[in-house]
């Protein structure tokens, strides 16, 4: 392939995975849909005689390899039913819920760790109305009670947050209001000023574990209403953007005015510890965090996933494997790891279920999947590409990339005031194609690839921006020459 060939295939790679609409807003060419269908696929492929997917590799702790497959599977379908309901996903639900009741005691940690499972068993209550879920997270949240959070490492005492911020959810009972508050004002105290969380040190400025913390409260942010979540939520992800690239890129390390290096994983900072880097699901994490805040690092990550993605399977890591001898290279060395996909299976279901959540509560209309009977297993990726009922819709451009002349598709439920736009990649506005009153109904307006003087634009990716009833959508375009 020769360079201008190879600069095409990227541009069109940009294209068609980089186009990102407002937060609950479905985009037709945005990964997520495709790539939640694939590991849902490779989740059942993986299903033993119990109807859970377990990593068949010997690992040396047993609730560990639960909490990141059985439960983080559970949780990820509990999230997915609250946007695909149907007799499947119940059903995935009821396998998963019913496999930690019936092996419990083998399933627990005996440790703050176990609020993941207590977390994820009260979703199960919650979309199936099963008592014996509830009761089965009752023992861990009675133990959270106990508990003496300032003895558990910080990244787990906010599982056991989860479980009590769920309880509280489901009981109102203030005494798991209280443990809970309690929980964060300690987690926030272990918080640095540049809004990294340590791992196995306190010295440690931990970019994995930071962006898994992330992820824990903004679970538990959807429960309660804290002052302090939404302190250490602001912090952590001014340090993610700091040390993410707009491309993807992760800052592990940076040099110091003394000429020193900072080191933003556990080694060598907590010499004791093990090395956090490039662990895959913590890409996922960061499209969390990344699509709560509308930031175009979403897309970067989201691209990066997609390229280790193999049919729904994730590699453990992509990068800075342990040595042979090491005692976490068994949990390492799996090119299609059920642990690793189970986890980036929940972070993604997440994502879909609170866009899915945003859709209701700012565009005034139901979930999109309600519009029609909920999807059987291999029709999430469709239901996903549905506008939501009401609001403003703009179509991928079509044909993409071109080579001058492109369509373009809005639709709107009633007249409104319009503005649709061509950018550069560099932010400059390059054609207004409209601008004032437009009717209902589609609208279908042709790019002829020239700015507003006429000119015709350079090959490069361009952004399509439709601004309408106060919301934006946008998409991305490709010229070439």
């Amino acid at each position: 392939m020769n360079r201008r060939d190879r600069v095409i295939a990227w541009l069109l790679s940009a294209c068609l995975w980089t186009a990102r609409a407002v937060p609950g807003h479905a985009d037709p060419i945005d990964p997520l849909p495709s790539m939640v269908q694939r590991v849902n696929n490779f989740i059942h492929k993986s299903e033993d005689l119990t109807g859970v997917s377990l990593d068949q590799r010997h690992l040396d702790s047993f609730p560990e390899q639960i909490r990141l497959s059985v439960v983080s599977q559970l949780a990820a379908y509990c999230e997915l039913n609250k946007v695909y309901p149907s007799s499947t996903t119940r059903q995935d639900i009821v396998d998963r819920a019913n496999y930690l009741i019936r092996y419990a005691p083998a399933c627990r940690a005996f440790n703050s760790g176990d609020g993941m499972m207590a977390y994820a068993l009260m979703l199960a209550f919650e979309a199936t109305g099963n008592t014996a879920y509830r009761d089965g997270a009752s023992s861990i949240v009675t133990w959270c009670l106990a508990m003496d959070p300032a003895a558990e490492n910080p990244n787990r005492v906010l599982m056991a947050g989860m479980a009590l911020a769920e309880s509280y959810h489901l009981t109102g009972d203030a005494a798991t209001l209280t443990k809970l508050q309690d929980i964060l004002t300690l987690v926030a105290r272990t918080e640095h000023a540049d809004g990294s969380f340590p791992h196995g040190c306190e010295a440690g400025r931990d970019i994995h574990y930071t962006a898994w913390m992330g992820m824990e409260l903004d679970r538990i942010g959807l429960l309660v209403t804290d002052p302090t979540i939404t302190y250490m939520l602001s912090a952590l992800s001014a340090f993610l953007q700091d040390r993410i690239g707009l491309d993807g890129s992760i800052g592990y390390t940076a040099p110091l005015p003394s000429g020193a290096t900072m080191y933003y994983y556990s080694l060598p900072n907590c010499p004791g510890d093990y090395d956090t880097r490039g662990w895959t699901n913590e890409l996922a994490y960061h499209a969390l965090l990344f699509d709560n805040l509308a930031d175009p690092r979403y897309n970067a990550v989201m691209n990066r996933l997609l390229l280790l993605d193999s049919q729904g399977a994730f590699p453990d890591k992509w990068d800075y494997m342990p040595p042979v001898t090491s005692s976490y290279y068994a949990w390492a060395n799996a090119s299609r790891s059920v642990i690793r996909s189970s986890v980036i299976f929940w972070a993604l279901a997440s994502i879909q279920a609170e866009r899915a959540a945003h859709a209701r509560a700012n565009y005034g209309g139901t979930s999109r999947t309600s519009l029609a009977a909920a999807p059987a297993r291999g029709e999430i990726a469709a239901a996903a590409a549905q506008p939501i009922a009401n609001a403003p819709w703009l179509e991928a451009p079509t044909p993409n990339p071109s080579r001058g002349e492109t369509w373009l598709t809005l639709r709107l439920s009633h007249p409104s005031d319009v503005r649709l736009t061509i950018w550069d990649a560099a932010g400059r506005r390059v054609r207004s194609l409209l601008s004032g009153p437009t009717g209902a109904g589609p609208q279908r307006l042709r790019w002829d690839g020239r700015d507003d003087s006429g000119r015709r634009a350079p090959s490069g990716v361009y952004l399509v921006r439709m601004e309408a009833e106060g919301r934006v959508a946008s998409a991305r375009l490709v010229l070439i020459d």
